[in-house]
Order: structure tokens, then sequence, then C-alpha cells
């Protein structure tokens, strides 16, 4: 009896999660929309005790590359029979799907730039937490500070971007602790006033990684950004170059951090991110990243 249940809740979620994937939010992860912009599926952990294997391929006796606790909450990939290709913490891996329980935000409700109190403090400490928000932000007001804060929560996680909103989702994986933490960094962002096609480009430090010596400095920098309004799907290309005394040297394209070393002269980073509609609006955005060369350089 326990595995004919087990079987008919496979089954189940096997039939809800194909009727997700023909609608037309999930078909968008197929057509080149930025990460954030379909609607993503969460289910939690639910072994009877211990924890469930996490396996390299959809199969008994594939290799077991982790082990997820019961509780964990996990993001859906794909579907393969009674297998579910799943992402937790940065690593991607496949489980039985029986152990596997849907998820929803129904028990979160949305706040948005009307709602004022303790539900927005609330809000703001969690920010504040995580390192989006600085302490001396924390009131009980969606005010600038928030919408900059959500801006780069957002852009950081994969979430579609509206910093007007505080979605049921944006709570649930804050509630879930599936939110990276944030990162002081800039803001750029751009508007092709005929068709609103809006880019947004957040770039941040990736910490850690700076050196240098008698000759050079490391910078490394991370980034994500993400379009909106005009006619998806959209394109987004990212782009670098280094400002220098005399001029500016152009970088190549690059789809994720990077390292550039320069020499004493150069001061500044530009990141530039263009984005594209289906209807060929264009539009880019940019930010600076400033570093401050060592007073010893500067005689070289």
């Amino acid at each position: 009896m326990m595995l004919r249940m087990r079987r008919l809740q496979v089954l189940g979620f096997a039939l809800w999660l194909a009727a997700a994937t023909l609608s037309p939010a999930f078909q968008g992860a197929a057509s080149g929309l930025q990460p954030g912009m379909w609607e993503k599926m969460y289910a939690k952990v639910v072994t009877p005790k211990g924890t469930l294997n996490m396996r390299s391929a959809p199969q008994d006796d594939a290799l077991v590359i982790g082990r997820l606790p019961k509780g964990a909450v996990v993001t859906i990939l794909q579907i393969h029979d009674e297998w579910m290709k799943v992402l937790y913490k940065g690593d991607e891996g496949f489980v039985k799907s029986g152990f596997l329980e849907m998820i929803t935000f129904a028990q979160f409700a949305p706040i948005t730039k009307e709602d004022k109190g303790d539900t927005v403090m609330a809000f703001k400490r969690k920010l504040q937490k995580l390192d989006y928000l600085k302490s001396d932000d924390v009131n009980k007001r969606f005010d600038a500070a928030m919408e900059t804060a959500l801006t780069k929560v957002q852009l950081m996680n994969g979430i579609a971007l509206n910093p007007e909103v505080v979605t049921p989702e944006l709570q649930a994986l804050m509630e879930w602790g599936m939110l990276v933490r944030g990162k002081l960094g800039y803001i750029g962002t751009a508007t092709d006033k005929k068709s609103g096609l809006t880019v947004t480009l957040f770039t941040w430090d990736t910490g850690g990684t700076l050196w240098e010596d008698e000759q050079t400095v490391d910078v490394k920098i991370s980034f994500a950004a993400q379009a909106a309004g005009g006619r998806p799907p959209y394109t987004v290309t990212v782009r670098k170059s280094v400002s220098q005394k005399g001029g500016e040297q152009h970088g190549d394209v690059v789809t994720g951090p990077f390292s550039f070393i320069w020499g004493p002269e150069r001061d500044c980073i530009y990141i530039f991110a263009t984005a594209v509609d289906s209807a060929g609006n264009t539009v880019t955005a940019s930010t600076p990243f400033r570093y401050v060369m060592p007073e010893r350089f500067k005689n070289h």
C-alpha cells in the first residue's frame, strides 16, 4: 500500500511539473530570457529520517555527490521519470522525486510601496542581516533605500526585477535561507523611452581576491544584469573596459566574473550591459568600479 501511495505521489508530481513546463512562464527559460524572468519551482526534502542522496545522474547506482538534510529547500530544474534534477546551495544533482514535497508562497503576502509600519521594518531588518541594507536605513518606510536594496537582492538572486514590490517568492526564499549575502557595489540603469526597454546592472567586488605586487593589481568583479519592459525575450551582453591616462582600452565580451591585470596609470574599470529585445530595441547601462591606487605605485 505504501509503495502504491509513493508511486501516486510521483505520478502526481510529474503531471504537475509537466503542466507547469507547458506554461508561457516556464517556456521563457528556453527562449533566452535572463534568470529570474520565469517562475521557479521549489520543493522540500521530506525523508523519513536522515539525509537524501544527491547523485550525478538519474540512476540508483550513480555517484553520490551530496547529501541533502531533511527539510532542505531545493530549486527544481528538470524532471527525469522518478528523478528530479535540483539545485541546492549552488550544487546541481539528481534526487528521487518521491522524497520531495512541492512548496508554495501562499503564506506570504506582497509588501508594496503603500505599506508601512512594523511589516516593512521587519523585512528591512532581514535585509540588513543579509548585508543588503545599512542599519541606519532600517525604519518603517518603503523608501529609496529599500528600493535599492531590493534591486540588489533581486539581481544577485535571479529574481524578476521589481524594486517596488516585495514578492511572496522573495519573502519565501529569505525565510528558507536561500538568498546569497549582499555586497557593496554600483548600480546602473538605462531606459529606452520609446520602447520602455530597461536594463539594470549591479557590479560588486568578489571580495578577498584583490592582490598587488610591485607591478600589477588584480581586480575581480562580479556582476548581474537584467532586462525588463520592451518585448521579450531579451538578450543581455556585458562588456568591460579599462580607463587609463591617455585613453580607454576596451576589453572582450565577458559572461561572468573576470579578472584584469592593470598597471599603475589605470584607475577605473567600467562595466557595460547592453540589452536587446525581440523588436531590436537596444539600451546600455554602465557602472564604474574604482580602485584607489597604492601610493607606492604612483612613482613607477
